[in-house]
């Protein structure tokens, strides 16, 4: 757990930046659910379920977040 919160910490860091695109400069929100094997499912169907739902409450929170356990 404590790796994949690492990682989703790293993606948003990674993104905070703007971004150039020709002669604009644009800004991307992040929002990462994340989802746990064995505890949160033992199929990938139900996995990506509970990634979606917690990726939702993610985007609620604000953006820019992260959301597992």
């Amino acid at each position: 757990m404590e790796d994949s919160e690492y990682i989703a910490r790293r993606i948003l860091e990674n993104f905070s930046h703007p971004v150039k695109l020709k002669d604009r400069e644009i800004s991307i929100s992040v929002s990462i659910g994340i989802s746990y094997f064995p505890d949160d499912g033992d199929n990938l169907d139900k996995l990506r379920e509970v990634c979606d739902k917690r990726m939702y409450k993610a985007k609620k929170a604000g953006e820019n977040r992260f959301q597992g356990k």
